[in-house]
């Protein structure tokens, strides 16, 4: 297994890994059902085996390229998720955003290591234009075998007026986003400006104020508010400074949200206000109107790299008698559907709350009527 053999992989050609890349890899990054049908599918059986056991095991055979690809591939999706981020660019002069990117691309302006699909006109809009960008990400750590990623996503442009056009980035990590950005100012160059949604662009209070504007107004036409699942705060800029509001908070925040009470009169959310801890992100669970399903939806302010992003974490459907809440897959073009309202909603609500001057002892009125 110490044995070294180049392999080509993402334009590049890489060592065959060492047999502790493999056992780490195996052993902590990839999940215990994959691990078992991994070893199943080439005739290898270990009863009684721990997941990391049986990773040390496999780790001492000798695999082929593809074998290799696999077990990369399955290390990265296991914690893949997919999101939706975006920001709007408004031009100064000169060509639209659509004819930008076309010339750069025909220029061959881009980095080396990301690769930019022709921008088509999507199926079911008219004024909006996708396309798929792959790039490799560079990461450190122990394992070099993981060291390098191929990943992609879609980045998705609409006209909103002559000058101003929204840019939508579906993908499965924060840092699609910061590749997506390069593109658009690589095509634009000086003749247009970024505008992002970011938590340092609002005061505490404004935080506690665009995640509750957004529980109530954010997919509620076709869908119903049913919980917060989760509320995650920040004291500072660093990992650190994050907390988690507790369970029991939480069944008094999401009542609040239900009863159309501003949060800022919650007594845990004051508190915390006092304390300086932001609002930077929630998980809200809901239920939708007329299909009988359910899904549990996150808005996030990211700290590394900053960016706002939407992302569904689960959805269920409810089937039998007895109304069985069962885990299942989304449709993709509904799951892109429900994240884009609750991205438009964020934009809208997020201009809305910054334009307000919230004193931080007194009560405020929410954006919306509730």
């Amino acid at each position: 297994m110490d044995q070294r053999q180049e392999l080509n992989y993402n334009r590049k050609k890489y060592k065959y890994p060492t047999r502790y890349d493999v056992e780490q890899t195996l052993g902590q990054f990839a999940k215990r059902e994959f691990v078992e049908d991994y070893a199943k599918l080439r005739g290898i059986f270990i009863t009684k085996a721990t997941r990391v056991q049986l990773a040390d095991k496999l780790s001492r055979f000798f695999y082929d390229d593809d074998d290799i690809e696999e077990i990369r591939d399955v290390a990265y999706k296991t914690s893949r998720t997919q999101t939706l981020s975006g920001f709007t660019v408004k031009l100064e002069e000169g060509a639209g955003l659509v004819e930008s990117i076309r010339t750069s691309l025909t220029n061959n302006e881009f980095d080396d290591h990301v690769t930019v699909g022709p921008l088509v006109k999507s199926k079911n809009r008219d004024d909006e234009f996708t396309c798929e960008v792959s790039y490799i990400s560079k990461k450190p750590g122990r394992i070099e075998f993981l060291q390098e990623e191929s990943r992609s996503f879609n980045l998705v442009v609409r006209k909103l007026s002559a000058v101003e056009y929204d840019v939508l980035t579906v993908g499965n990590k924060a840092t699609d986003d910061s590749v997506c950005k390069k593109i658009v100012k690589k095509s634009v160059k000086r003749r247009g400006k970024i505008v992002s949604l970011s938590v340092d662009d609002l005061t505490t209070p404004q935080t506690i104020s665009f995640f509750d504007d957004l529980a109530s107004d954010g997919i509620q036409n076709e869908w119903k508010l049913l919980e917060v699942c989760q509320l995650v705060l920040r004291k500072g800029e660093e990992e650190e400074d994050i907390e988690i509001a507790p369970a029991n908070e939480l069944l008094g925040i999401s009542q609040a949200v239900l009863d159309g009470d501003n949060l800022r009169g919650n007594s845990f959310v004051k508190q915390t206000e006092k304390s300086g801890y932001r609002f930077i992100s929630m998980t809200y669970r809901f239920e939708h109107v007329s299909k009988p399903c359910i899904i549990d939806i996150k808005a996030e302010f990211k700290l590394r790299p900053k960016v706002f992003v939407i992302d569904i974490i689960q959805y269920y459907e409810i089937e039998g008698v007895e109304a069985e809440r069962i885990a299942k897959d989304m449709e993709p073009s509904f799951k892109y559907e429900v994240k884009d309202k609750l991205w438009n909603s964020s934009r809208r609500i997020f201009k809305a709350v910054k334009k307000k001057e919230i004193n931080p002892t007194t009560k405020v009125t929410n954006a919306h009527s509730r």
